[in-house]
């Protein structure tokens, strides 16, 4: 099993790597192409009901009634344009940085503004959460924004 990247060199192998596995988790029966079954299947698995039309027309926009690994490398690159780099990562961060680094719940609270449903917010909070040291003497909690890069880029 070869992963080719016709048309995706701006990936790095590290990203290449998180994309085939969760490629691999979606493709169900394992038979190297995403399918209706396969999505169905993956999105119950996360709570997601999704009608066969639903599905059938996400596939279709991507080409035909399956998606192979290189169909779904171009997808990510164009939905998610290869953001997580480190650097990237790092000026997103910047922003929320302020002179005692990065305050947890003005970052918990601008993501959570972003979020498109309660689930996602309880998520984004529990992300911040859990990447969060509070000072024991002031109570300020502070964002552990290198711990957070740390994490993403494993």
């Amino acid at each position: 099993m070869t992963d080719q990247t016709d048309g995706n060199k701006d990936f790095t192998k590290s990203q290449i790597q998180k994309y085939r596995m969760l490629f691999n988790l979606i493709d169900q029966d394992g038979d190297e192409k995403i399918s209706v079954k396969d999505l169905k299947v993956a999105a119950s698995d996360v709570n997601l009901k999704l009608d066969d039309s639903v599905i059938k027309d996400m596939l279709k926009s991507a080409g035909g009634k399956s998606v192979d690994f290189n169909s779904f490398l171009k997808i990510a690159g164009a939905q998610f344009g290869g953001f997580s780099e480190e650097s990237e990562l790092r000026d997103a961060l910047t922003t929320f940085d302020g002179k005692d680094g990065i305050d947890s719940a003005v970052l918990k609270s601008s993501l959570g503004e972003l979020a498109e449903s309660d689930a996602d917010k309880k998520a984004v909070a529990g992300v911040v959460d859990e990447f969060t040291k509070e000072n024991k003497i002031t109570g300020y909690k502070k964002f552990d924004s290198e711990k957070f890069i740390e994490s993403v880029k494993q």
